[in-house]
């Protein structure tokens, strides 16, 4: 439901002779209250709340106002530079392009208004409450779920180019390994510490990093001797 104006509230509170306290709900320690929303609109919501005040010999009432700054829509943002080829394939043009729309719509809310406002009162180790929230804010995810979102669209695209990526890697990986020991250097190291240091030194010319960790490298270099054996 639309939040009433900040002067249509304080114009009301006055008629009824209710004074405002800004402050920020917390009801961990205290019984809360819902005030059901079965008004035709905010106003008349608004009026019921106040009665309500009055009816339970209130002359105040509490209200916290959240507002939405440039800073806190900025954490909304996808992180555009994030979606990249070597990550998405081609669909990642597709995917930038609907996560810019995505940031252009964070960035056109209004920062200058309450997103949401509670209003409350307590009485008696009691709180009630009544609050109010723009439609806009059940729209705000956190960024890495709107671009999950967004790439859930292309997920069909997204894995055949995961898969056509492994079999690209699988077998160059397979071409080097078929390099490594028909080299007759590897082939001529007698202890493992060499064959190591020959496969270290071949994957840093070759600008290549696999297999990762000491543990796998040593595993495959015990594989690439056993395979060399057999060539």
């Amino acid at each position: 439901m639309p939040i009433p104006t900040l002067d249509v509230i304080h114009q009301k509170a006055e008629v009824m002779g209710l004074s405002i306290i800004n402050a920020i709900s917390n009801p961990q320690n205290n019984m809360q209250i819902d005030i059901i929303d079965n008004a035709d609109n905010s106003i008349n919501i608004l009026e019921q709340f106040l009665n309500l005040v009055k009816t339970l010999g209130q002359t105040y009432f509490f209200i916290d106002i959240n507002i939405y700054n440039q800073e806190i829509l900025e954490s909304f943002l996808i992180d555009i530079e994030a979606i990249t080829e070597d990550i998405y394939g081609i669909s990642y043009k597709s995917i930038k392009k609907a996560a810019k729309e995505h940031n252009k719509s964070i960035l056109s809310l209004p920062t200058n208004k309450p997103a949401s406002l509670e209003l409350f009162v307590y009485l008696r180790g009691c709180l009630y409450t009544l609050g109010f929230e723009e439609d806009w804010c059940n729209s705000l995810i956190e960024a890495d779920d709107a671009l999950e979102r967004i790439v859930s669209q292309f997920s069909e695209y997204i894995y055949v180019y995961k898969e056509q990526k492994e079999q690209s890697k699988l077998s160059k990986r397979k071409d080097l390994e078929l390099e490594i020991i028909k080299d007759p250097i590897f082939k001529n190291c007698s202890t493992k510490a060499a064959r190591m240091a020959f496969v270290e030194q071949f994957l840093f010319e070759h600008s290549e990093d696999i297999p990762r960790g000491r543990a796998g490298l040593e595993g495959w270099c015990d594989l690439l001797l056993a395979k060399s054996k057999t060539t």
